[in-house]
């Protein structure tokens, strides 16, 4: 009786040959080492895309207040995490603004008719990404721009433009999702009474429409309008 024979009478599996093993973890090594590539890659993005709004937050207050110096409290920190059927999520966390002046910035700019602006610390939260209350103003007075609201604005639009553009670094085919949740962090307040309760700004995207907008078959603004936009 051959050994083969043998082995199929017995019902005893044939041995591991130890090099298919090898390589099988090698390959399983190799595409785990190019999947942290590429969540660095648009984790880094990211981070930009908060920075980028953190600027254009520190040009407007120039605008409205010549001389007001602004400041990130930390980095934003972004963590990116592969699930189960490929998609990707990445949480950002934002610090809040700090500025030297912005509580005299506040008070130099004349308030519209019947408002009356309540600083909070001088700080803009980093979770004004959703919505902002920097300053209080008695109900049926005009609403005016605040820091928050402006951080909001150029946050958000700098998030979803790296969702879009940032994209083709990310290997999201069909049936998985690119999602961003980005949320505010306390950094230099630590006062339990000015605790963030604002809420998440989650935004996904369809590997399907990641596909078609690289391919040319949609264009950006299609792609755009097709990002799922919550807040929770």
């Amino acid at each position: 009786m051959t050994p083969v024979a043998a082995l199929a009478q017995t019902g005893t599996p044939p041995p591991v040959d130890p090099t298919t093993d090898t390589s099988m973890a090698r390959v399983q090594s190799e595409a785990d080492a190019e999947l942290k590539a590429q969540l660095n890659a648009f984790s880094a993005l990211l981070r930009d895309a908060v920075e980028t709004g953190g600027q254009r937050l520190a040009e407007w207050a120039n605008e409205t207040a010549p001389g007001v110096q602004l400041a990130l409290a930390s980095n934003p920190i972004v963590e990116g995490t592969p699930l189960p059927d490929g998609s990707v999520l990445f949480d950002v966390r934002i610090p809040e603004i700090l500025g030297t002046s912005v509580v005299l910035w506040l008070r130099q700019v004349p308030p519209q008719a019947g408002a009356t602006p309540v600083s909070r610390g001088g700080r803009v939260s980093g979770t004004s990404v959703v919505k902002g209350d920097e300053m209080v103003v008695p109900p049926g007075s005009p609403e005016r721009r605040t820091p928050s609201q402006q951080f909001s604005d150029y946050v958000r639009d700098a998030l979803i433009d790296t969702v879009i553009d940032g994209s083709r670094v990310l290997a999201i085919e069909q049936g998985q999702w690119l999602t961003v949740v980005a949320s505010g962090i306390d950094v230099a307040v630590t006062n339990p009474l000015y605790r963030n309760t604002s809420r998440k700004l989650i935004l996904s995207l369809k590997g399907e429409d990641v596909q078609a907008y690289l391919r040319g078959d949609i264009t950006r603004d299609e792609v755009k309008v097709r990002i799922f936009e919550r807040r929770f």
